[in-house]
């Protein structure tokens, strides 16, 4: 299966899901995913023609972000922003499809906005993979998830379309919101994996 064909070889499972419930890895792995679904959702609206709606689903797909589209610290370092790369199936002079420099998330939610197509439709495909979780701190956790992007653009004369494996770096800490303890995830950097038509 090709999707399984991409994903990266999985790091030794012993380093892993230290001090996490079998119930704990299940709940962050189902929040992951949600997470994903709202990203995917939202595209579908940034890539309106509608500007308010456009906008207001920037706003949202930004919320979903570790630094909410800006400047973050994580470990003692500032990061600009978490980036975004795409690719397409148009060939570069090797005759391969063109993977792109990955930008920040703000500057690829913009050009989303500004994409030449009369309809854009972009849908999830097939399901969400997580990988296990690895503790970086106390109550710090990182993983990377993977999906599949459709996405597809009309405009006279014809469209585009093309399917995109993608993966995911994901941020989750266990912090106390007063009533008790949850777990906050945010989306980091995204990254192209492969492209087909």
């Amino acid at each position: 299966m090709l999707f399984a064909a991409i994903l990266p070889i999985m790091a030794s499972a012993q380093n892993y899901n230290i001090g996490l419930s079998e119930q704990e890895k299940e709940e962050i792995t189902n929040r992951v995913k949600q997470k994903i679904d709202a990203f995917l959702q939202q595209l579908q609206y940034v890539a309106s023609k509608d500007y308010e709606v456009s906008n207001e689903a920037v706003k949202t797909t930004l919320a979903l972000f570790i630094g909410q589209g800006g400047a973050y610290k994580l470990d003692g370092t500032w990061h600009n922003g978490v980036k975004m790369q795409t690719a397409t199936l148009r060939k570069n002079r090797h005759g391969r499809p063109i993977y792109n420099k990955p930008v920040l998330m703000t500057r690829y939610l913009k050009n989303l906005q500004g994409l030449p197509y009369k309809r854009v439709t972009i849908e999830q495909v097939g399901a969400v993979r997580v990988d296990n979780l690895r503790r970086v701190g106390e109550n710090r956790y990182e993983t990377m998830a993977y999906f599949c992007q459709y996405f597809r653009g009309e405009r006279d004369g014809g469209y585009y379309s093309d399917n995109t494996w993608k993966s995911v770096k994901v941020y989750v800490e266990r912090i106390d919101v007063g009533g008790g303890m949850t777990w906050q995830i945010y989306l980091g950097d995204m990254k192209v994996q492969n492209i087909t038509k």
